[in-house]
């Protein structure tokens, strides 16, 4: 019996575009991993409590009673 048309379905997906998702996603999970390591080796900005600046009793007042 001889078929007239192609056995493969319409939404199965290509060679072609197997090999298009790896390298998207070979891509993306190089990135993420390549941010994963070098954003914790970024320097930071380390601020003490004496240069932090006082709050108005207003707004102290204000956290306050909403923690409690």
């Amino acid at each position: 019996m001889v078929y007239s048309h192609s056995l493969t379905l319409p939404w199965s997906i290509s060679t072609e575009d197997q090999q298009r998702f790896r390298k998207v996603l070979g891509f993306v999970l190089a990135l993420t991993i390549a941010l994963g390591i070098a954003i914790p080796l970024l320097p930071t900005l380390k601020r003490s409590a004496e240069q932090a600046p006082e709050l108005p009793p207003r707004v102290a007042k204000l956290i306050f009673e909403k923690r409690a």
